[in-house]
Order: structure tokens, then C-alpha cells, then sequence
């Protein structure tokens, strides 16, 4: 199925060759990643100032496709320099891409590679102008290379379940169970570079929405 590549209002679609290729790569180096015919995308044409791209990955393997923007992010912002605008790259269900894995050799194997991908674009990214946010209902489903590496937390909408990542994360259980109490509306801030400062109560704004309008 055809995998649309949102830029503004226009649109590319990776070809199926591209899309196969992007399986078959699963552990193919960073700058052999297409190993069958067929272009891919050209990443780096579309990363300019002021523009927001969207990968919309509802009919094709996200985890993949991932695998090669974090790849070609890496080369085109440390090795090549080619792109000197700065990114921020924004995974939403964070968890299904860069989770622990349960199941097979093969399958931890590739949860590792791509995990190790993240972890080294976060620890290189602030000098190179390449921020990476993570959004996800499960953080304590993350691989555990993932979670060292992030340095600011956004907590809220968290429930009991989430009681011993909270615990490891916060590691001050009066901070756990406020964080558990939130009221709707309501986040913590936490950030590792405020070593001895509570986290930080805030207040979220109402997202717009096709029946609102936001005043700021």
C-alpha cells in the first residue's frame, strides 16, 4: 500500500519497491538502506526552514521507515553536515517503535539497532541543532537505552500502572503520587538538569480544534 509523505499541502508516495526496500534493509548500513530498485525520498530537500513534514504511516511499517529518517538524520546533521537547519523530530506511540522486545533473537536484535539510532541522535543532537521529542502512554514499554538518554519529561495522564517507571523516573515517591493525582489539564515538568528542583506543576493550554478557537 502506497505510504503518502505529507509536505504543507503536497504529497509524495513512496513507490512499492521503496517500500519493500525499507523491510528488506531491516539490517542494512545507514548508506546502503535501498537495496532494491526504486528512489527513496530525498530527506534532506525537505528539511527547510518553516516547514513541517508529516510521515503519515497508518498503511506502512512505521518502525522501519523510522529506522531509515533516523539513519539519514545522522548523516545528513553529523557525518555530512549537508543540512544546517534545525530539526525537531516528533514521534508520537513512541513505545511501539523503540520498545523493549520480548520475543525472538532477531526481534531484539532489531529493537536494539533502532533504539541505539535514537540514543545516539539525542546524545549528539543539541550541537547539531536536531531536537527529538517522544510522546507515549507506555513509557515503561520503552527500551531502556531510550529512556537514559531523555533528559526532560512532560507527566501527565498517568495512572497506577505507571507507578514503578514514575518511581524510577521521579525517584521521590511524594513527587510519584502527585504526579498520579493530576488533575485534567495538568502536566509535570521534570527535567534531569534541575538536579535537586521539584518538578515544575504547569498548566496546558485547550489544543485548538475545529469547534474552538485558542486565545493565548
Amino acid at each position: 500500500m502506497p505510504c503518502p509523505v505529507l509536505q504543507g499541502r503536497k504529497a509524495q508516495t513512496l513507490t512499492k519497491s521503496q517500500q519493500n526496500a525499507l523491510i528488506s534493509a531491516l539490517y542494512s548500513d545507514a548508506d546502503k538502506f535501498f537495496d532494491q530498485p526504486g528512489q527513496p525520498f530525498n530527506l534532506a530537500s525537505m528539511l527547510v526552514p518553516g516547514k513541517v513534514i508529516v510521515f503519515d504511516m497508518k498503511q506502512a511499517p512505521k518502525d522501519k521507515i523510522i529506522l531509515y529518517v533516523l539513519a539519514q538524520l545522522q548523516h545528513l546533521k553529523f557525518e555530512s553536515r549537508e543540512v544546517e537547519t534545525p530539526v525537531i523530530l516528533v514521534i508520537d506511540e513512541a513505545h511501539e517503535i523503540f520498545k523493549k522486545a520480548n520475543g525472538s533473537a532477531k526481534e531484539k536484535r532489531y529493537y536494539d539497532l533502532i533504539s541505539k539510532y535514537l540514543a545516539k541522535c539525542a546524545s549528539r543532537g543539541r550541537k547539531h541543532r536536531l531536537g527529538l521529542w517522544l510522546a507515549s502512554q507506555r513509557p515503561q514499554d520503552l527500551h531502556p537505552d531510550v529512556n537514559l538518554v531523555i533528559v526532560n519529561h512532560f507527566i501527565l495522564g498517568l495512572n497506577p500502572e505507571h507507578k514503578t517507571w514514575l518511581t524510577t523516573t521521579l525517584a521521590d515517591k511524594n513527587e510519584v503520587e502527585r504526579a498520579l493525582r493530576l488533575p485534567s489539564a495538568y502536566a509535570l515538568f521534570r527535567s534531569a538538569q534541575l538536579r535537586k528542583a521539584r518538578p515544575i506543576l504547569l498548566r496546558l493550554p485547550r489544543a485548538p480544534n475545529a469547534h474552538s478557537t485558542f486565545i493565548q
